[in-house]
């Protein structure tokens, strides 16, 4: 077993991948809690037809918001303050816990007997399924807009096209037997990871985990998917939202096109150097909002305009006007050099502030996606030449989903219209 120290953050991230595959990852820090998650390297985007599935599995496991399958030794701990968290997301599930960090070893006991011996039976699962159903009928609201524009984008991946809690009509299809494999299938060391985060030694929690994991089944590391969109321009009906558009485009698994890619889009967005906000929404006042997001779906990013309908043509045609300037290098050194120094800043101020709260998502995330690197240097170091070549590479109106979000008339379910252009 070989340590690996990740200085990418203001605490050293040590990492231990054990013999039998499970990776060990923990964060020495004073504090009076220790946080502990046992992540799962399988979410939704596993559920195959079976929407639902993996987020059901997550609710069996963990106590659920029943409260009925609390291991007894968490359940001690609970009543002194501790709590317990569980979430399925589309690459992982997690069941995390924290509490006291003097009884730690107890507690990241219980947490392994949690996660690994299970027990469903058709009356748990029947009592289960009622009350996911609650949960769809509470996200379904929310979530009609994101699904439809999921399937409009992803017609070849059923897997998109869904929320984590399934439907009403995939959760009854799911029995005790499609549960049990997938549980056999993926809860295995090798596609699973501990994050640990307290004050103690990494040795010690190797050496505790390794005692814990000892026995239980090895299996294979399931990659990451790499699904790429079907890049069509359409109309995506959705009653729960006002007049947007929104423009899909390809990201990158790199992490210094990825930080380029980030520079050319605060060209275009920021308030002060941002030159589509100086023209919507400063000059001309076409639109109410403007912004991006290089996290949308899988391996895509997303600029969102608030508009009015009427003026979407013209807005789009700005849009790609403002692209190719940045394509062209038609932006000065003054404003690169401005927006690399608040970049810089940023990064740092939102690393310390993600880890402040969330130590688990962001370990989570980076062994997902393999990407240990330290973005503080990369952010410091990427050059006008990258954001210009990154802008050509991927800010292309051929590589480009246009879709035109409007509000339906009526209170029926969203509906798609797909290549109207």
């Amino acid at each position: 077993m070989k340590t690996i120290e990740h200085n990418i953050c203001p605490h050293p991230i040590h990492e231990t991948v054990l013999d039998n595959g499970l990776t060990v990852f923990s964060v020495e820090l004073d504090t009076y809690r220790v946080y502990t998650s046992y992540v799962v390297g399988a979410g939704s985007y596993c559920d195959g037809e079976n929407f639902g599935l993996a987020h059901l599995l997550e609710h069996l496991v963990s106590s659920g918001p029943n409260r009925e399958n609390v291991h007894p030794v968490l359940e001690k701990f609970l009543y002194k303050g501790a709590d317990e968290y569980a979430e399925t997301s589309g690459l992982t599930t997690t069941y995390s816990f924290w509490g006291p960090h003097k009884p730690w070893r107890e507690m990241l006991r219980a947490l392994f007997s949690e996660v690994n011996d299970i027990m469903i039976n058709d009356k748990k699962l029947q009592a289960e399924k009622e009350v996911v159903l609650q949960e769809i009928r509470d996200s379904e609201v929310d979530s009609v807009g994101e699904v439809n524009i999921c399937t409009h984008l992803y017609p070849h991946a059923s897997y998109l096209s869904h929320w984590a809690v399934g439907t009403p009509q995939s959760l009854q299809k799911i029995s005790v037997e499609s549960l049990m494999d997938f549980y056999k299938k993926y809860y295995t060391t090798a596609n699973s990871a501990i994050i640990f985060v307290g004050p103690v030694k990494h040795e010690e929690i190797v050496k505790h985990v390794t005692e814990y994991s000892n026995n239980l089944p090895k299996g294979e590391k399931v990659e990451n998917f790499e699904v790429s969109p079907k890049m069509l321009d359409g109309i995506i009906h959705d009653p729960h939202t006002t007049d947007k558009l929104r423009f899909i485009f390809d990201d990158s698994l790199n992490a210094r096109e990825t930080v380029a890619l980030t520079y050319a889009y605060r060209l275009l967005t920021n308030a002060y150097v941002g030159s589509l906000f100086e023209r919507l929404r400063t000059k001309e006042k076409l639109i109410y909002g403007l912004s991006y997001d290089q996290s949308y779906i899988p391996l895509e990013s997303l600029l969102e305009i608030s508009a009015s309908s009427d003026v979407f043509e013209k807005v789009i045609e700005y849009v790609f006007e403002e692209i190719s300037k940045i394509q062209n290098g038609d932006f000065s050194d003054d404003r690169f050099n401005y927006l690399k120094t608040i970049e810089v800043l940023s990064i740092k101020t939102k690393l310390e502030d993600t880890l402040d709260g969330d130590w688990v998502g962001f370990i989570s995330t980076r062994w997902q996606e393999k990407d240990f690197v330290d973005y503080r240097q990369i952010y410091s170091t990427i050059t006008k030449e990258e954001v210009i070549e990154v802008a050509k590479k991927y800010l292309r109106r051929d590589k480009c989903a246009v879709l035109r979000i409007l509000p339906k008339v009526n209170n029926k379910n969203s509906t798609i219209e797909k290549d109207v252009l």
